[in-house]
Formats: C-alpha cells, sequence, structure tokens
C-alpha cells in the first residue's frame, strides 16, 4: 500500500538510516550496560502504597505504552491482513478514537493526581 514507504520517504539515503541506527544503538546500547552494571548495586525496596506517586507514574508509563501499541498495531495490521488474506481493509480514526480516547481520559486523571501525590506513602483524604 505505500504506507510504510510514504512515512519513512525522508530516509531515502540508507547511509542515513545506518546512521541513525547506530547512534540509537549505542545510546540504547550505553544505557543497558550502565543498568547492568549498576543493578546489583542498587536495593531493591518495592515497598510503596496504592495512592502513592510511584504508582501513578507506573500507571502512566502502562498507559503510554498501550497507546503505542495501539498505534503500532493499527498501523500494521492492514498490511498483515492483506498478506494473509488478500484482501484490503483500512483502519481508519475510529479505531484510534475508541482505543485513544478512554486511555487518554485515563491518563489525563493520572497526570492530575500524580504530582499532588507523596513518593512512598499517601492518603486517600491528602489527595483529595
Amino acid at each position: 500500500s505505500g504506507l510504510l514507504t510514504s512515512v519513512h520517504a525522508f530516509a531515502s539515503d540508507p547511509s542515513r538510516g545506518f546512521f541513525i541506527l547506530g547512534i540509537l544503538g549505542i545510546a540504547i546500547g550505553g544505557s543497558l550496560l550502565l543498568y547492568a552494571l549498576r543493578a546489583p548495586l542498587m536495593k531493591a525496596d518495592f515497598g510503596f502504597d496504592l495512592t502513592s506517586r510511584e504508582l501513578f507514574l507506573l500507571a502512566n508509563n502502562v498507559i503510554l505504552v498501550v497507546s503505542a501499541a495501539s498505534v503500532f498495531l493499527g498501523t500494521l495490521f492492514p498490511m498483515v491482513y492483506q498478506a494473509i488474506t488478500d484482501d484490503l481493509i483500512s483502519i481508519g480514526p475510529p479505531y484510534f478514537n475508541t482505543i485513544f480516547v478512554p486511555l487518554m481520559m485515563l491518563l489525563f486523571v493520572f497526570i492530575g493526581i500524580g504530582p499532588m501525590s507523596r513518593w512512598k506513602r499517601t492518603s486517600i483524604s491528602y489527595l483529595v
């Protein structure tokens, strides 16, 4: 369908793509290497309350990952479906609106409450 070609038309020169891939590889690989080397030195303390700032940050990250996965699925599903069945389908704005509106509303709630909460422990009366 030319979808990926049109989205990535800026990368017409393969050497640029390899350069960007190299930079990403160094940044991500270096970060993972530092994490692997320093992880044993870190104290593992997973005790936090259900109304703590850590939980709201975790919820925000989970919602953002689910949002990214839904975009990935919505973008690639028509191509996979065409490869399997040889039929054309199109996923349009109704799919993304159905997925994103509830996720973003929940995200906005967590974004609003998260900064008001305390680290480790927050009472519900403090948030209200």
